[in-house]
């Protein structure tokens, strides 16, 4: 349906095609057992690619990426999940053993 709407209209609908395709992958009643919740995930991962590697140009696959990165930082938040920058020490322990 979004192929026939056109990329014009996914971009104008961008933040709300992703928090809806993000907020199916958080429900836990969308997947009942584990092998639901790996087919649902394969299922959102696909309209991802469709709609975003294909129907997308670069600036908005760019700009796509900042709203998914900031609504999963709000998911975050809202559960209580914090990511702090790690110490230095970390950081260059990580990077010394390629992590």
């Amino acid at each position: 349906m979004v192929q026939q709407l056109g990329s014009t209209w996914l971009e104008r609908h961008l933040n709300t095609m992703l928090q809806h395709l993000l907020d199916l992958a958080a429900q836990p009643r969308a997947a009942p057992t584990h092998v639901d919740a790996v087919y649902s995930r394969q299922c959102i991962t696909f309209v991802f690619r469709s709609l975003l590697g294909k129907m997308l140009g670069e600036k908005q696959q760019t700009a796509a990426c900042k709203e998914l990165a900031r609504i999963i930082n709000h998911q975050m938040n809202s559960i209580g999940i914090s990511v702090k920058n790690p110490p230095i020490n970390e950081k260059l322990h990580c990077a010394s053993s390629l992590c």
